[in-house]
């Protein structure tokens, strides 16, 4: 949430000016969606059934509806000026795979998705092991080493839209991927363990003090996005960073 957009923001080439759209619909769908994590968590503090994994699943959708129904406006006022648009492709395509079939690009596409669920899979089991040999407790090692692992697709796209200019692109994939982290990642392994055996996913999180941490980063990102008429500079970029060094540490104390 402060990491990748700091990333992206130092290697800007100039301030991030973001749109208007972007800040208000992701930033605070994603606010909405931390704030029902922990509506959840106080809610059924014990156990998830197929109620609470529905609830996001259909948050998630609500998400999918706000973009396509933003794609949709913004390709029509786009039409009205189709040379800028091909201009734009052509630029853009010089630095990009280049991919000749739709059997290339899925074999692409499944053979990225084997490996990062492999690698994935790793991170996560030697991480915890870590975790048990440091004294750490998984909840913690999940919140700041895997979180870090996992994160890093997403922070080299953003680093690579911002060195592109597309600083919309960046900022949106900041907030997108993690209302799927929530709404997905959470309610999916729910029901497919409630399937499986027929029992809801026990819940066991003490450390409920991460959830006020997730708000407070989201508050800020907010106020970092919105303020100097919606630019992110190389200053609050790096401000970014140094709060989420503190989160990290602070972390520790739970």
């Amino acid at each position: 949430m402060l990491v990748i957009p700091a990333a992206a923001g130092l290697v800007a080439a100039s301030p991030m000016v973001i749109s208007r759209e972007v800040v208000w619909r992701d930033n605070i769908y994603y606010l909405g969606v931390v704030l029902l994590l922990g509506a959840m968590l106080w809610q059924f503090p014990n156990e998830w059934g197929a109620g609470v994994a529905v609830v996001f699943l259909l948050a998630y959708l609500g998400y999918v509806f706000l973009l396509q129904r933003d794609f949709k406006k913004a390709k029509k006022q786009k039409a009205d000026s189709p040379e800028t648009e091909v201009m734009k492709t052509e630029v853009d395509e010089d630095d990009e795979l280049e991919l000749t079939s739709e059997k290339k690009a899925w074999m692409w596409i499944i053979g990225m998705m084997i490996v990062m669920g492999g690698a994935s899979h790793l991170l996560v089991e030697s991480s915890l092991a870590l975790g048990d040999m440091l004294g750490i407790d998984g909840v913690i090692m999940g919140f700041v080493v895997i979180a870090a692992g996992t994160s890093v697709p997403d922070t080299a796209l953003s680093v690579i839209s911002a060195r592109k200019g597309q600083y919309d692109a960046a900022v949106s994939n900041v907030f997108g991927s993690n209302i799927f982290d929530i709404c997905i990642c959470l309610s999916i392994p729910v029901l497919l363990a409630l399937a499986i055996s027929g029992e809801p996913t026990s819940i066991d999180l003490p450390q409920l003090g991460l959830i006020w941490s997730l708000i407070g980063a989201t508050f800020l990102a907010v106020y970092f996005f919105w303020s100097n008429n919606y630019t992110l500079t190389k200053l609050k970029a790096g401000m970014m960073g140094i709060l989420y060094l503190l989160i990290i540490l602070i972390s520790f104390t739970f």
